[in-house]
């Protein structure tokens, strides 16, 4: 019996995909996976690559790939209205799982019925691990697992237990299918600068659901985020796209919100990319990581918004 919908929405990263799903056909669980790929590039031999790989798999019965238009908000919704297993899981093509994954989703599900949904603790390769001062915050301030006022959300560090949070992170989350009812990922996320990869669509719809049940982080899981180089934008159109989002999220959740806080952490974040910046001695114009994109983009989307209906 099939009780498992594994997602993997993929722009452009077929290799990526594939090595993921050998992964998965590896584990014990794999014949109880479903398996939906969502590639949307748009690019014929990204789409051969993938349906090469799964009609040479034993279990290409339980594999079904979708083409959607451009846009990761729209390739998770597809998927959503594709599925009907009892569990769903959200797994970014550059991820590395550590256990059977599956299996243990299921029994945390299993052992804490009232939760709906729950992610692992998210680990980097080396030299990825560079946030030691932004982890001793988050402690400290207690933040794990939390959303700000600010829009801003925090994750778990932890290596053990397991704790209720606000949110889930997109690169691995889990559900139980029918808790989800018609929430779905919101797709005005895709007018923002980053050319249909939204910003903030995993905090913006998790956050919802908090609402309705339960979110669990379970710090004993774990799953590894590779961060392929191909992040498809660059730092320009991903500062715009927080500083636009930030202002989407004072706007949807204005009871949660403290604008005042986050115009102080957006001042906190030029003076630290400014300060940063001289430090490098990196001020060719071409170079150097524009410091106030964040804060201009902030205002002129609360001025101007795209990001609306």
């Amino acid at each position: 019996m099939i009780k498992h919908a594994l997602v993997i929405c993929s722009f452009g990263r077929p290799k990526d995909v594939v090595t993921l799903l050998k992964q998965v056909e590896n584990l014990p669980s794999a014949e109880h996976i479903k398996k939906y790929i969502v590639e949307n590039s748009g690019k014929e031999n990204n789409l051969k690559i993938i349906e090469d790989f799964v009609l040479s798999s034993t279990h290409h019965e339980s594999y079904q790939i979708l083409q959607t238009n451009p846009g990761l908000p729209t390739a998770r919704n597809a998927a959503l209205r594709a599925c009907d297993e009892e569990f769903i899981h959200f797994l970014d093509d550059d991820v590395e799982l550590k256990s059977d994954y599956f299996q243990d989703v299921e029994a945390v599900f299993n052992s804490y019925p009232e939760a709906i949904g729950m992610a692992p603790r998210i680990t980097f390769p080396s030299g990825h691990n560079n946030r030691l001062f932004r982890t001793k915050m988050q402690k400290l301030l207690h933040l794990e697992g939390k959303v700000s006022s600010t829009g801003r959300a925090y994750w778990i560090s932890k290596t053990s237990g397991l704790q209720q949070v606000e949110w889930l992170p997109g690169c691995a989350m889990s559900f139980r299918r029918g808790s989800l009812g018609d929430l779905k990922f919101s797709d005005i996320l895709e007018k923002g600068p980053l050319g249909g990869y939204a910003l903030g669509e995993d905090l913006d719809f998790t956050f919802r659901l908090s609402r309705k049940g339960t979110l669990l982080g379970v710090n004993e899981l774990e799953v590894m985020h590779k961060l392929h180089p191909n992040q498809r934008t660059d730092w320009a159109l991903l500062d715009e796209g927080l500083g636009r989002f930030l202002a989407y999220f004072e706007r949807e959740f204005p009871e949660e919100s403290k604008p005042i806080v986050t115009k102080l952490s957006l001042l906190l974040d030029t003076f630290y990319l400014c300060v940063r910046g001289v430090s490098k001695s990196n001020l060719t114009r071409n170079k150097i990581r524009n410091p106030f994109i964040r804060i201009s983009a902030y205002h002129q989307e609360l001025r101007y918004p795209k990001l609306i209906p």
